[in-house]
């Protein structure tokens, strides 16, 4: 397997037509068997995989372009207007959160873990979004069954139905 071939995977299985804009290959790989995937990977991680022996390294959380980052925020719009919540509300909350990641991207270093990882030839994709929807998806279907039915829920119940999943 390789690292394009990964990302197709997490594309399908979100029933996404093409990758969004936060997630990517950063460094092609080959011959894929062997994944350290977390949260945020960085630098340190990139050496742990490379010393323990894997083949690649998958970060959930990605190191993007303000522009990236920007395009993902309007599908989360999209989303909360599908979802009943009025477009200007959506938004209006979005905006404060839009700011804050703009100025992040701004003064941070967004290519540190691709430049590392390029430089220890360990292949390296994010999969942000599309992992977002597959536990998204998981986990409304396990409550959908859950409460198939019942008109109201308390939410010490959803708690204790989200603990079941882990």
């Amino acid at each position: 397997m390789n690292t394009h071939q990964l990302l197709d995977i997490a594309v399908k299985l979100a029933g996404l037509e093409k990758a969004p804009a936060d997630s990517g290959v950063h460094v092609e790989g080959e011959n894929i068997k062997k994944v350290l995937f977390g949260v945020d990977m960085d630098t340190p991680e990139i050496l742990l995989a490379k010393q323990l022996g894997y083949d690649a390294v998958v970060s959930h959380h990605p190191r993007v372009t303000e522009a990236d980052i920007l395009e993902v925020l309007d599908t989360h719009i999209d989303k909360l207007e599908a979802l009943g919540v009025p477009r200007n509300k959506a938004q209006k909350k979005l905006a404060e959160k839009r700011e804050e990641l703009s100025y992040g991207t701004h003064v941070g270093n967004s290519r540190r873990s691709e430049s590392a990882a390029k430089l220890l030839g360990m292949p390296f994709l994010s999969i942000h979004q599309p992992a977002d929807i597959i536990t998204e998806n998981i986990v409304q279907k396990h409550l959908d069954e859950k409460f198939a039915g019942k008109n109201l829920t308390k939410v010490s119940e959803v708690i204790e139905a989200l603990e079941e999943i882990g």
